[in-house]
């Protein structure tokens, strides 16, 4: 069964919807076989509303394609998913802005070829993911939160029959960050 997640920063949600299985038939308004399997309350980044995350410390959540490449099961968030922010459009908005070089560019351009975990320690900033740890403050420095025992459900879709068990990395479940 596949499993994508979407998040939409204004309406603070984030769903997880699924293709296939006991669904596979169902033409819902995901399209083709994909249908809402949860919706979990979260926050964002503080500086959301400004804009996309642009560097290190802007506290923006950022927008965009991505996928969990990295999962901490010992988080003090209970369980953080590390996406792979940031990606090859990010990149190139910092290297536009000046913000990295050609060498960090082509560091982050080659991660994400090859569906790895990007250079988290770049201007752009890095460790941006979708963790417990609630929901009941203004904002996070960048990260989606979501309340432990949700988080904890999350955790089930993304680790059963989704992770390469083989070599203990989760796949490349598919995060779509909207506003």
């Amino acid at each position: 069964m596949e499993v994508r997640i979407e998040v939409f920063i204004r309406d603070k949600v984030l769903k997880v919807l699924q293709r296939g299985g006991s669904l596979q038939g169902i033409q819902g308004e995901y399209g083709a076989d994909w249908a809402e399997a949860e919706r979990f309350p979260i926050i964002c980044g503080r500086n959301s509303f400004e804009g996309t995350k642009m560097r290190e410390g802007d506290q923006r959540t950022p927008r965009g394609e991505y996928y969990i490449c990295y999962i901490n099961d010992k988080s003090k968030f209970t369980l953080f998913f590390g996406l792979s922010y940031p990606n090859k459009e990010d990149a190139q908005r910092g290297l536009e802005a000046n913000l990295i070089d050609e060498k960090d560019f082509g560091r982050i351009s080659s991660a994400i070829d090859k569906k790895e975990r990007p250079p988290w320690n770049t201007p752009l900033g890095g460790e941006v993911g979708i963790h417990g740890g609630g929901i009941d403050r203004d904002g996070t420095r960048g990260c989606i939160a979501l309340k432990d025992e949700d988080v904890l459900i999350l955790g089930k879709y993304i680790n059963k029959k989704n992770t390469d068990k083989e070599r203990g990395i989760p796949a490349k479940i598919p995060v779509f960050i909207y506003f």
